[in-house]
């Protein structure tokens, strides 16, 4: 073939050039002269061939100057071809087909596949319920939003939330498989349900988050410490000695005596091993 693309779109058989649905972009293809020689571009044409995406308009420059064909391409040399796409509604498909007329003899096509998606796909959150939650609480979720896209956009973002913030509200352009980390933090100083919205919007199409919780008071914490049943759980050392306590005088003593006089009563005649007295 005479001409090459670089720096284009996806080729048929290489993959499917995404965009959202209802929305238009910019394009731009470098076009190359691969012959030895000049060549003459007698007829160009850029168009989709289902219908279902449209071109707004397409021009070519080269050296510089816009031109139209007819016009010589010297050996080697490129010229730049752009203009304005729009997708059609979300699941459509189409092929743009770019035909290129040589030296009013040969025919040179180029296709490519296009699909227009939904959004909510480029999306990993669907909807964020913070479930029940004390109030004055901070209560983070990350959602991240990925650019699958051949278009670059900003994706503004907002909300009629309460008590909610989001960092960032406006992302910078994402262009091809550029991805965002967008931080949602309820913090609630009202208790009572929430059900309200976050809104990502490019502009040409926009997702609807919904959000969902519950603030409520926090539960006042037991008074008294650790005396939870009123009773008494450790056991008290008026003495500074924490053995056992026992207010009668000689205790420890008499108790000792008595085990004394049991322990030779009992104790085998005949010395020790001898067990003389077993009746």
């Amino acid at each position: 073939m005479a001409l090459i693309f670089d720096n284009c779109l996806i080729p048929q058989g290489s993959g499917t050039n995404l965009m959202y649905g209802g929305c238009c972009c910019s394009f731009e293809c470098i076009v190359t002269n691969t012959e030895e020689s000049d060549i003459e571009i007698s007829d160009f044409v850029v168009v989709f061939n289902n219908g279902l995406f449209a071109i707004n308009y397409f021009s070519i420059l080269y050296n510089g100057s816009t031109v139209t064909a007819p016009f010589t391409v010297g050996a080697g040399q490129s010229f730049l071809i752009g203009g304005e796409y729009c997708a059609g509604s979300v699941a459509d498909t189409d092929t743009l087909v770019v035909e290129a007329l040589i030296d009013g003899t040969t025919v040179e096509l180029f296709n490519f596949d296009f699909e227009a998606i939904d959004m909510s796909t480029t999306v990993d959150t669907p909807s964020i319920d913070f479930g029940t939650v004390n109030l004055n609480t901070i209560n983070p979720v990350n959602i991240t939003i990925t650019n699958p896209t051949v278009c670059c956009y900003n994706y503004a973002i907002s909300t009629d939330c309460v008590d909610l913030t989001i960092v960032p509200i406006l992302t910078e352009k994402l262009c091809l498989d550029g991805f965002e980390s967008v931080a949602i933090t309820w913090q609630p100083t009202t208790a009572g349900p929430i059900s309200c919205n976050v809104y990502i919007d490019t502009g040409c199409q926009q997702l609807v988050i919904p959000i969902t919780g519950t603030a409520v008071e926090a539960p006042t914490p037991p008074s008294g410490g650790n005396n939870v049943s009123g009773k008494r759980t450790v056991v008290d050392c008026p003495t500074g000695d924490c053995r056992l306590f026992n207010p009668q005088p000689g205790f420890a003593q008499t108790t000792k005596n008595a085990i004394n006089q049991i322990s030779r009563a009992t104790r085998p005649k005949g010395g020790p091993g001898r067990g003389t007295n077993f009746r």
